[in-house]
């Protein structure tokens, strides 16, 4: 592996999430500090890097996935431990207490019809929790939540944020496989809809440049 590569992936593991344009210029910054060179990196050849990057990462179980927010559209890059495909394992660097009001938000999020839930739902889950929080405590963790990109928050409407939709998907598509659509373009699990749409079960809540995300049952 380059020393450009390791210089990247060392990066990716400080931040774990970025906007594809924040990666683009990571890994722009990287190869001009590496080689001295002003060559022009352009998307391709991220893709390219990735791509190399992750024959080598899946010798250590990982790779860095590309995903797409929700409710934006942006395209994000993820760096996943894939050992850590089940809600406990991805979650062991939390205690117990918020193990548990992070996958009773993740819930309330995927068995609501419009994949999005209001902050003060997810607030008052404190009382629900095996050990009782307080609202304060609940607020702060749900900041930290988003702050991760396990959840995002647009105006107090909380949905599922690109790290929860990339690393988690193993967890996702096996406890609620019966609520999980998948992108028929990019394949990736698809929870925010229109109601009037998953009525039809056919048109995500986004486009890309090629036009309507068509969903399908996983």
């Amino acid at each position: 592996m380059s020393d450009i590569s390791k210089k990247f992936i060392q990066r990716m593991m400080g931040r774990q999430a970025l906007s594809e344009n924040d990666t683009l210029i990571m890994y722009s910054q990287i190869c001009q500090d590496i080689t001295g060179d002003g060559v022009t990196i352009t998307l391709d050849d991220l893709t390219k890097a990735i791509k190399n990057m992750n024959e080598n990462l899946q010798l250590c179980n990982m790779n860095i996935s590309k995903t797409i927010c929700e409710t934006t559209g942006q395209t994000y890059y993820v760096l996943i431990c894939n050992v850590h495909n089940t809600f406990a394992k991805g979650f062991s660097f939390y205690t117990k207490t918020e193990r548990e009001l992070y996958r009773k938000i993740v819930e309330e999020i995927i068995m609501c019809e419009e994949g999005t839930v209001s902050s003060t739902i997810c607030v008052n889950l404190n009382t629900s929790l095996p050990t009782i929080i307080t609202k304060s405590d609940a607020e702060r963790l749900i900041k930290k939540f988003v702050g991760e990109k396990w959840l995002d928050n647009q105006n107090g409407s909380i949905s599922l944020g690109v790290r929860t939709l990339a690393e988690m998907e193993p967890y996702l598509t096996s406890v609620y496989k019966d609520y999980i659509k998948k992108c028929t373009l990019c394949h990736n699990i698809v929870i925010l809809w229109s109601s009037s749409t998953r009525l039809a079960g056919a048109l995500g809540n986004y486009a890309t440049e090629a036009g309507i995300w068509l969903l399908k049952d996983d």
